[in-house]
């Protein structure tokens, strides 16, 4: 099933959850901010939020330093 992800068309596994994607992509779960379709996700909503074909999700890490 086509999504974009960050500007990028990709394929993903049908019946995925955002959760699943982040896990797919090795990212930290607590450093990052999801936009689904222009809405902000909240993290306790990840496992529970499905893809649908041609979503438009944006992964946003967050990255500290000084």
């Amino acid at each position: 099933m086509l999504v974009t992800i960050n500007g990028k068309k990709s394929d993903v596994i049908p019946d995925s959850n955002i959760q699943d994607v982040i896990r797919t992509k090795n990212l930290e779960m607590t450093a990052i901010i999801i936009d689904l379709n222009g809405n902000i996700i909240a993290p306790e909503h990840w496992s529970d939020t499905f893809l649908h074909k041609d979503d438009d999700l944006e992964i946003i890490q967050i990255i500290g330093g000084g």
